[in-house]
């Protein structure tokens, strides 16, 4: 006897929408792949698909998904996950399914899931002289993420070893939203019926190995696979007293709708557990999960006392009006699971849109329906590296620090930097914290070291110039002053004096170097180096006659060379390159003339290449107007190649990051630790908003 039972998701409505074949499998009378399929468990010894005989059809499954009473871990499964499903009501799957006996028979099931859900499910007795079972199957079901994922699996009673189902001629049909509907619903006819919800953001979906500002407990960062074959991307994976959080920045609106998978992987046996979905801090919804139930395991975390991994599709819709929104999941507090591991996977946030008159916000989509209530909006103020071949870093400045050469000796006193250390390629740079004043002066001795030929030095405050000399080749062998280089009689000091210049900044970056021309193959080294705030002495340094610096990395100053290094990472451009940015760099820019403001908003996508991959985390760290309270964010690497190219692991993040600040300019910092010898990093796609509020 058997029957096909379908779950309550079926849809037996008929709808004017349009269906359309998404993706077929298993089409051939004989399979020479999986096709994109995964089994569940994996058998080295087993093809994972064959025929009753050699003459008859292959099945997908057949001998190597068998059926159990009780399986720790899961059930036998295939299963594969498809993704780029245009927006659609619901889906349709099709196929032909054969229930083989090759034993003592036993009753058996075969069920079919959707994103965690039964879907179909038929189940049957099986005798001795009763060994096969070969029907056609079709089931049409709610779902409108862009990813879907279909499982097929069994379980029997008795012989349940050597009953095993298989499938073939699989095709998955969706019907398509009307014209103009980012999300529709089955009833939905006509473009009026859905063109109201605007797809206002979408992460973490499909192909995308990013994390799209996703975080771990607001400061982690990971980016795993579901499986060795790296077809199915997942943040994650967290564990159960960790939350995945991200704050979103919404258009006005007066309705939303949130959908996303929730992935539970490796559950603990447990009569029941939820997580919470929270927004702004107030919870809202709770997602229960049964883990004592039967199911497989789809990813490769593996905990031998579950019953294998469950996945749900959640949707959430409220009325909502402000424009940032923060999001959390995260386990409940009763909860008693322990070894399991959970993700997230193709969150989506659609709005209702206030009507086009509404300047602030709105309590539903009429031009009567518009609100003076104030939220937050960011204005785009700049942004850097977004050409996919960008060729020039702008005003940003690559710090790789040069250990000082010390005590570097010239004519009987120490220099800071001078002969066979700084040239025209180098220049040094200090960041200064200031009390409050009205003007600055900066005062030192130059040290010209062999030839110079018409160099210009310049002493520059905040990325401008405010002093620059020309520093003539001696022409007069008797004002030379032999002291360390090769050419005694070409060397000379210059007592550098800038003009009292205007400053208010509560910091400043005081950078000097030269512009050394071929002609010229000179050194150079300062020391005596004063700093005047409103006339008074502000910093005094390298006064002494024989000064040594110890701890160099940890020093004010730092020598470094001029850099513009540019590297590649999926045929686009990002600053850094492929040796630029280590362990001991820092990135800078100097962002002036910022409107009125409260807070910032910077977005970014950090790049890493490495080749070694340690256990520990690596730190990504950025400080705003070198306030000692830097952020710092943990990252985890595997191996992977996201920059395409076998030669070298790499890794990309996204950053979306939003922090108070009302001064007019911005100074910001980037570097990282952590990392190992062979690491190198970089940015691009960075972009700076502000919002008055």
């Amino acid at each position: 006897m058997f029957r096909i039972i379908t779950s309550f998701l079926v849809l037996t409505q008929v709808t004017t929408q349009q269906v359309v074949l998404h993706s077929s499998s298993f089409t051939d009378k004989k399979f020479t792949s999986l096709e994109d399929w995964t089994i569940y468990p994996e058998n080295p010894l087993k093809i994972g698909y064959g025929s009753v005989s050699i003459d008859d059809e292959d099945y997908a499954g057949l001998r190597s998904v068998v059926g159990r009473r009780v399986r720790l871990g899961g059930l036998d499964a295939i299963f594969k996950t498809f993704d780029n499903i245009q927006p659609h009501s619901s889906l349709i799957i099709k196929g032909k399914i054969l229930m083989f006996n090759f034993g003592q028979g036993g009753t058996a099931v075969a069920e079919i899931k959707a994103d965690g859900a039964s879907i179909l499910l038929i189940d049957g007795t099986f005798i001795q002289t009763d060994i096969q079972k070969q029907f056609s199957f079709e089931a049409n079901f709610q779902h409108s993420t862009s990813s879907v994922l279909i499982t097929f699996n069994t379980y029997a009673n008795r012989d349940f070893e050597r009953l095993t189902i298989g499938f073939r001629e699989f095709e998955l049909y969706y019907r398509k939203c009307p014209e103009g509907c980012a999300y529709c619903q089955i009833q939905d006819k006509s473009p009026s019926d859905c063109n109201f919800w605007i797809m206002d953001h979408s992460s973490l979906s499909d192909n995308n190995q990013l994390n799209d500002g996703w975080s771990i407990n607001s400061n982690q960062y990971s980016m795993d696979y579901c499986q060795n074959d790296k077809k199915l991307n997942l943040f994650g994976f967290a564990k159960s007293k960790e939350s995945i959080e991200k704050t979103f920045f919404l258009q006005p609106h007066y309705k939303i709708l949130i959908q996303f998978k929730h992935i539970l992987l490796g559950a603990d046996f447990s009569a029941l557990t939820f997580w919470n979905l929270e927004l702004d801090g107030t919870i809202v919804m709770e997602i229960t999960y049964l883990t004592y139930l039967l199911n497989t395991q789809i990813c490769s975390f593996h905990n031998p006392a579950s019953y294998g991994d469950n996945i749900r599709e959640i949707k959430y819709s409220r009325s909502h009006q402000n424009t940032t929104m923060k999001i959390r999941l995260f386990a409940a507090g009763t909860s008693t699971l322990k070894v399991s591991r959970w993700s997230i996977r193709n969150f989506n946030i659609f709005i209702q849109k206030c009507h086009p008159d509404c300047e602030e916000s709105c309590n539903g989509p009429k031009n009567t329906q518009c609100s003076k209530v104030q939220y937050q909006k960011y204005n785009e103020f700049i942004n850097y590296f977004t050409e996919p071949l960008f060729t020039d870093i702008i005003k940003w400045q690559i710090i790789n620090p040069i250990m000082p050469k010390t005590p570097n000796i010239c004519g009987g006193i120490s220099l800071f930097g001078g002969y066979l250390q700084l040239d025209g390629k180098h220049y040094i740079q200090r960041l200064v914290a200031l009390n409050v004043h009205k003007t600055l002066q900066i005062q030192f001795k130059f040290y010209q070291i062999d030839i110079f030929n018409n160099d210009i030095l310049y002493v520059v405050v905040d990325d401008q110039i405010i002093y620059q000399t020309t520093l003539e080749p001696v022409f007069d062998k008797s004002k030379a002053n032999p002291m360390c280089g090769i050419f005694d009689d070409f060397e000379i000091v210059l007592k550098i004096s800038t003009p009292v210049f205007q400053h208010t900044k509560k910091q400043s970056i005081i950078q000097i170097y030269t512009n050394q021309p071929i002609s010229s193959s000179g050194y150079w080294g300062i020391r005596d180096f004063i700093l005047l705030q409103d006339s008074k002495t502000f910093i005094s340094e390298f006064r002494e006659a024989r000064f040594q610096i110890s701890d160099w990395l940890n020093f004010q100053w730092k020598i470094t060379e001029k850099l513009s290094l540019i590297g590649t990472c999926k045929n686009l451009n990002y600053i850094g390159g492929d040796n630029g940015l280590s362990q001991n760099s820092k990135l800078r820019n100097l962002i002036e003339n910022l409107p009125l403001h409260s807070k910032i908003r910077i977005q970014f996508t950090l790049i890493i290449k490495y080749t070694t991959i340690t256990n520990d985390f690596i730190q990504f760290i950025y400080s705003v107007d070198d306030n000692p309270l830097y952020t710092k964010k943990n990252i985890k690497l595997i191996a992977d190649q996201y920059c395409e190219t076998s030669l070298q692991n790499s890794k990309a993040f996204t950053f979306d990051e939003v922090f108070s600040h009302n001064d007019n300019s911005l100074l910001l910092f980037m570097w990282m630790e952590n990392l190992t010898n062979d690491s190198f990093w970089g940015i691009r796609d960075f972009y700076l908003s502000y919002s008055e509020l």
